[in-house]
């Protein structure tokens, strides 16, 4: 009874403002030399999330060409939602990779799923 309260409530805080986003996940193949190599892309979707700023996570990088910034997203997703680390995905015109996954569990099962995710350069 508990676990489908804090469903629906993780729910109703994505209906607040959704988005419906395609993931783009990178597909990988052993190259037979203990490595992998890229073979193409698979979208995983539509899911409906919500996406919000993190207002305090600006990340700036340095490189030869000069300084960068990096806005970091917050994405609240249902308890369901097929997302893993470096997937892809593109919001407001800016593609994001999730850099982090955190599946919110009560008594051993999983009732939502928050990540962060930055824009990709």
């Amino acid at each position: 009874m508990v676990i489908e309260t804090l469903r629906k409530s993780h729910l109703q805080l994505i209906e607040e403002v959704p988005t419906e986003v395609m993931i783009l996940r990178t597909t990988k193949d052993e190259d037979g030399a203990g490595g992998f190599i890229e073979t193409g892309e698979t979208k995983i979707g539509p899911i409906k999330v919500r996406i919000t700023p993190i207002t305090r996570a600006i990340r700036n990088t340095y490189s030869e060409a000069g300084e960068t910034t990096k806005e970091q997203w917050q994405i609240f997703a249902p308890y369901d939602a097929d997302i893993r680390q470096k997937d892809r995905l593109e919001y407001e015109d800016k593609e994001l990779e999730i850099i982090r996954v955190t599946k919110r569990w009560y008594r051993g099962e999983v009732y939502a799923i928050q990540c962060e995710a930055e824009e990709v350069s």
